[in-house]
């Protein structure tokens, strides 16, 4: 990849991308996107990637954080997201 991620785990192999208005408006950045995301999958990487809304929103929020407490920290391990999420507000 030529510019690093946003953030990046290197035990579990996840990446998370933050997804701004630029991925929408400008179109070298869309399309560098997609090549990303498939150079991350097929070294074994697994690659989440979010908007603001996700960030934002409680019920995107929720899902999202449930997604990574179960990547980064194994199966099961989604309830401590709602502790998360409910300290956020």
């Amino acid at each position: 990849m030529d510019s690093l991620p946003d953030f990046l785990w290197r035990r579990p192999r996840v990446i998370a991308e933050y997804h701004g208005d630029v991925h929408r408006t400008d179109r070298a950045t869309w399309q560098s996107g997609f090549t990303r995301r498939q150079l991350a999958e097929d070294n074994g990487w697994r690659m989440i990637e979010f908007t603001a809304r996700d960030v934002f929103a409680n019920s995107p929020r929720l899902e999202l954080l449930t997604l990574l407490a179960e990547l980064l920290l194994g199966p099961g391990a989604g309830g401590c997201a709602l502790d998360v999420a409910s300290r956020l507000g």
